[in-house]
């Protein structure tokens, strides 16, 4: 059996309850993978922004107000309706009230880190600092070594903001190694600086031929983490230097 349009989880679920999954799942299950990797192969590349709000108001003035008589409990903010029914935001968010049908508003996470930089670390790693002795990845070294591509010229990620002069875990890839360290940007309006080398073309390329030689030669020597660290760095800068993808950081085309 062949299908032209997508089998989706809904409809999965429908034919398991009219017995179709249960009585022929050796027919039914190679044909949903191999539908699935079909979708895989022509699914467009997915990009997700996250918005590291550090310090700020409190929950109950923001994303969790509790309403008594249509106030929040500290302060003059009043608590309004979303467009989900039985949801309340700040009055201060009337634009996160109106479109919050799309999204998704977590309140039930709970910590026993008191101290603000461990709490931050346990967010973005899911592991609590010192575990084990290991560094581990934060979010995007994660899906940059799950999801990502090692190949292409452009970096998985980029993290930016004035966050990076404070937490070295921000792009600090944990024991994913360098392959899977974001690019930081600092300044993003400045796009990124330095792009293209500061001589010929044939000079360029003498010069890295050189630096590969003297590289490799080190590397005879000194097998160790550091030196293939080093050499994982410097073929992903090259990589992106030669490409011309790196117009992306011009944020003046945008």
């Amino acid at each position: 059996m062949k299908h032209s349009t997508p089998i989706t989880r809904r409809d999965l679920f429908r034919l398991m309850a009219t017995g179709a999954g249960a009585a022929s799942l050796s027919d039914w299950f190679p044909q949903l993978a191999a539908r699935a990797a079909e979708q895989v192969k022509v699914r467009p590349h997915k990009s997700c922004i996250l918005l590291w709000m550090d310090g700020g108001p409190s929950h109950i003035e923001t994303f969790d107000p509790k309403p008594d008589a249509g106030t929040v409990v500290r302060g003059d903010l009043k608590a309004i309706q979303t467009s989900v029914p039985g949801i309340f935001v700040s009055e201060k968010f009337p634009g996160v009230a109106k479109y919050l049908k799309h999204g998704a508003l977590l309140r039930g996470m709970s910590t026993d880190e008191a101290d603000h930089t461990r709490a931050r670390l346990y967010m973005h790693t899911g592991f609590k600092p010192g575990i084990g002795g290991v560094t581990y990845p934060g979010l995007g070294s994660i899906v940059s070594a799950e999801l990502g591509n090692s190949e292409a010229p452009l970096p998985n990620f980029v993290v930016t903001g004035s966050a990076l002069n404070k937490y070295e875990f921000l792009s600090d890839p944990g024991f994913r190694g360098p392959l899977h360290q974001p690019l930081a940007l600092n300044y993003p309006g400045n796009g990124l600086e330095n792009l293209k080398p500061a001589v010929a073309a044939s000079e360029f390329k003498e010069r890295i031929d050189v630096l590969n030689e003297l590289e490799q030669g080190f590397a005879r020597t000194h097998r160790d983490g550091p030196t293939e660290d080093r050499r994982t760095t410097l073929a992903r800068t090259l990589r992106l230097m030669r490409s011309d993808k790196g117009k992306v950081f011009d944020l003046s085309d945008e």
